[in-house]
Parts: structure tokens; sequence; C-alpha cells
């Protein structure tokens, strides 16, 4: 794909001696909204944080906006809004001091009015100087995705992003991220719930055991139930291999 944003070649990771992701090759095109789904253990976690280096690649390549993540981390990680988990939050830190942070490292001094902006948006901005320690769990969740949205990367990264949110809130980010991708802005998205997917995705590809076994685009589930289409290319799959 020629006018891929994100390209993953054969990318292999080994973890306690398991070999969690088994040659993922993957391209994401600029402006694509693309899903991954699969069972708990299946790769998507682990496929998530290779692609933003907080796991080194060990065999394959990674390339973000042109970029070598192994040869050039620091661009490749710039083009990136990375969703962090909210235990990995800085507890000590107050969200204006933790997007300062990250704004540093995106290569500015500070967090802008735009973020501060968001933080409103999400109904954080009265909770700026309050420790994340002292946030709950949905709140921390807020704030990362905050922090990932600053600077409005081409790249977004979300991993079961929307999962803690309160029903207003997952509105609105759905509308911001639904913004963003309008603007071209490309974005992967893990999630186990088939209606945000079948909503959201341009394409879904499905993951078992460290390999992709099944994608989809939007037209081949246009009518019809996602989840149903995934459960039987689990199925036969599973089948395959003699799984009982």
């Amino acid at each position: 794909m020629s006018d891929a944003l994100l390209q993953v070649r054969n990318l292999r990771i080994t973890l306690s001696g398991r070999e969690v992701l088994q040659g993922i090759d993957l391209d994401l095109a600029a402006g694509e909204w693309l899903g991954l789904v699969g069972a708990n253990g299946s790769g998507k976690t682990t496929l998530v944080r290779s692609i933003c280096g907080r796991l080194p690649v060990q065999a394959g390549c990674v390339t973000v906006s042109g970029k070598d993540l192994a040869e050039q981390p620091v661009p490749a990680k710039q083009a990136l809004g990375v969703c962090l988990e909210p235990a990995a939050l800085p507890e000590d830190l107050s969200l204006r001091q933790f997007l300062d942070l990250w704004a540093w490292g995106k290569g500015r001094k500070a967090c802008g009015v735009e973020d501060l902006a968001l933080c409103d948006a999400l109904d954080l901005g009265e909770e700026l100087d309050l420790p994340l320690g002292a946030y709950s769990l949905g709140m921390k969740q807020k704030a990362s995705l905050v922090a990932a949205l600053m600077g409005d990367p081409p790249l977004l990264l979300l991993d079961e992003s929307l999962s803690n949110l309160d029903p207003l809130s997952r509105v609105r980010l759905r509308e911001l991220l639904g913004e963003r991708h309008r603007a071209g802005c490309s974005i992967l998205y893990c999630a186990h719930e088939f209606s945000e997917l079948q909503r959201c995705c341009d394409r879904v590809l499905a993951l078992e055991e460290g390999r992709i076994f099944a994608f989809w685009h939007r037209e081949e589930w246009s009518g019809r139930d996602l989840e149903a289409l995934f459960l039987a290319a689990l199925e036969e799959i599973r089948g395959d291999r003699g799984d009982r």
C-alpha cells in the first residue's frame, strides 16, 4: 500500500519464551480507521505496544510516516498519539504537569490552549491541578486520551480506550475521534465491543495466537453482524487446528 502511514512487516515478538506475535504484516493508510479484534491473549496489546515503541521490535520492521521505528525512534514516535493504560499514568503528577511533560516529549515547551480545551470538553478542566492518583479510573482514561490527542498526531493508537468511560464521555470521545478521522487522522483501534468497531472502522483485522487470520472491509459487513462474521471465522480456524 503506497500511501501507508503505518507499515508493519513480519513482526515477531517473544515474551517469556512464547512467540506472542508470529509474523504480523499490516498496512494502515493515511486517513483510515482500522480496528483490531481478537480473544484475550491473541496479541492485540503486544502489537500496539510494539508499534509505539514500548516493546522493542525483536524481528521484523515497523515504519511510521516513512521512519523506521528501530532506526529513527524519535521522529517515528512523534507522529503517534498513544493512549496509555490508566495504571501507567504518573500518580504523583497533576494532570497539568503530566500534559506539560507529554508536550515536552513531543518537542513543545508545554501544553497549549487547545489541549486545555480538550480537558474542558471531557469535564477535566476543574481537575487540572489534582494529582492523577486521586482520579477515578474513568478520569484517568480521559486524561490519557487527552494526551494522545495533543498536537493533532497523524496516527492514533487506542487500545480499549473507551472501555472505562461513562456514556456521555463515550459520546464526546466518538465525536472528537470522528472529527480527527474526517480531517485525515489515521486510527488503530483495539476493542472487544463489536458495535464500536462496526460503527467507526473502515476495516477490521482479526487476530488469533499472534496471527492475522481474517479481515473485513466496511462494505463486507454492511447490513450484517460483524460479531457473527468474527465468530464464524474464529470457529473455522480453530476447527482447522483441531481445537476443542
